[in-house]
């Protein structure tokens, strides 16, 4: 079990599963939520992480293989897996930014595998790689967009109408105890905010269709394709709560989370 612990220790840690003992940890700049991931890097496997001003990758010990230069700012969007390739995304609301690399490397590979950077993406949603694009939304303005994954071009960027979230803190999203009411650079409403935001959730790919739920606009259902096509936004009736958890997809249903409810939408048989 890897866990990101760098709020909590500066690390990201390995656990037995059957025990909770540590197994190995390796130092990470503490401002990161990033969950790592673990990649196919051509005949063996790497974890990925991705931290402030560095992606590393680990081998299963969790020795350091390669590193190269990451995101400024803080990390929130996790890494996402591609064919032999990781897209990396996040750096705070003022340096968003988004980069493919190429894995399998040694050392420094900041001049040899890094496929592409290009400004943009999301503070906390993470895109999806699906069908040999990149699709995600921008949670502060709402815009959908596609980005070729082997060049980093935008196929389209669209904006959806969802509601701007008040000023509220999602649950998940809170500072250590202690450290509130600090200013930027420290953790406090300039980092841990949440308000302001039509979204939360990541999106999430199936049946050649994008999901992307808003925090009260219901969810967008959008065309894998390089032009953007909205096929619907659907809502859930009685429900007025927030949706800031992404769904999980198996086995042809679709499992999705409010802050009331657990639903699982699929075709009755």
């Amino acid at each position: 079990m890897i866990v990101d612990a760098a709020i909590e220790s500066s690390k990201v840690v390995a656990l037995d599963k059957a025990t909770g003992d540590e197994k190995w940890s390796f130092g990470v700049a503490r401002r990161s939520w990033s969950t790592p991931a673990v990649v196919d890097a051509g005949g063996h496997t790497e974890l990925v992480v991705s931290s402030e001003g560095r992606v590393s990758g680990l081998d299963h010990s969790g020795k350091e293989l390669w590193h190269c230069d990451g995101l400024q700012g803080y990390t929130c969007p996790s890494v996402t897996p591609g064919d032999g390739v990781v897209f990396v995304s996040g750096g705070g609301p003022s340096y968003m930014t988004q980069m493919a690399i190429r894995c399998g490397g040694s050392g420094d590979v900041t001049k040899t595998h890094v496929l592409w950077r290009q400004r943009g993406g999301a503070n906390v949603p993470t895109p999806v790689a699906y069908k040999g694009h990149l699709f995600g939304v921008n949670d502060r303005g709402g815009v959908a967009f596609c980005l070729n994954a082997q060049t980093g071009k935008p196929d389209y960027q669209q904006r959806l109408q969802a509601s701007l979230e008040p000023e509220v803190q999602p649950v998940a999203f809170q500072p250590p105890r202690g450290r509130r009411g600090m200013g930027r650079g420290g953790f406090g409403r300039g980092d841990f905010g949440g308000g302001g935001l039509s979204f939360y959730a990541s999106a999430v790919a199936a049946d050649d269709k994008i999901y992307i739920p808003s925090r009260t606009s219901g969810v967008f259902v959008l065309a894998a394709d390089s032009e953007f096509k909205m096929l619907a936004c659907n809502t859930f009736e009685g429900d007025d709560s927030r949706f800031d958890g992404t769904p999980a997809i198996s086995d042809g249903q679709i499992f999705l989370r409010s802050n009331r409810y657990l639903y699982c939408v699929a075709t009755k048989k």
